[in-house]
């Protein structure tokens, strides 16, 4: 479950992230694991600059804490962090990944198009010198994309994303299937296959829409697993 950009003003505790997250799940799913995927930041700015919730990760330690917290609940915290990729900020993007791969022992790198997104160079050359400079083995990185051709091309196509997926040890796509044609989990994830897979073993989980949970849930594409976004709205 991501919870997006910012934390609803509902949620004063992780309790209520945990109970909001497990009333998603039909009671005879008990072997299901849970996680709540929490944005921690971007270009080495933690997410409390801009979301004034409680649970909002301000840093290293209250990352900590919030782990610690849903290993009780029966929720594991995983903090995400927005690729931007601009150059003035890398050092403290990288300082970032690498500090919530330390503290939760996973980290998703949330890779979008667009000018507010990714200011990287879309190459090879570049992802494999960023994934260098970050100095992290893969098991603990987790990407995130849009599996769609205009996302994919503003990003540098096939090899590129090929080079983003060698570094990573799981990945999820955004599918957003009632949102467009090419979006549809089954349409999407065709795209991934040209996109080859990471070094470890592939969980291609879709992220789909709320409302699009039935839809999804019983097909073999939600086999590895399933995201839903978000814990509000649709």
């Amino acid at each position: 479950m991501w919870n997006g950009s910012a934390i609803g003003a509902q949620y004063h505790e992780l309790a209520d992230i945990a109970q909001a997250v497990q009333a998603l799940v039909p009671a005879s799913w008990s072997d299901v694991g849970l996680e709540w995927l929490v944005k921690a930041g971007e270009g080495g700015d933690w997410q409390s600059r801009w979301d004034p919730s409680p649970l909002a990760v301000s840093g290293p330690a209250r990352l900590g804490e919030l782990v610690a917290e849903g290993e009780q609940l029966g929720v594991r915290v995983v903090p995400y962090v927005v690729v931007r990729g601009r150059a003035d900020w890398l050092t403290a993007e990288l300082s970032q990944v690498a500090a919530c791969a330390r503290v939760a022992e996973r980290v998703v790198l949330n890779l979008e198009p667009g000018a507010s997104y990714f200011n990287g160079m879309p190459t090879v050359t570049w992802v494999n010198g960023y994934f260098d400079l970050l100095g992290l083995g893969s098991e603990k990185l987790e990407l995130c994309a849009i599996p769609r051709t205009l996302a994919a091309s503003y990003l540098g196509g096939p090899p590129v994303m090929q080079s983003w997926l060698a570094h990573a040890s799981r990945a999820s796509w955004e599918c957003y299937d009632a949102a467009a044609a090419d979006l549809s989990p089954d349409r999407a994830l065709q795209l991934v296959d040209q996109w080859g897979a990471p070094p470890g073993p592939q969980y291609r989980i879709p992220v789909v829409q709320r409302s699009r949970i039935g839809a999804w849930c019983d097909s073999p594409l939600a086999g590895g697993g399933m995201e839903v976004w978000h814990l509000d709205g649709d």
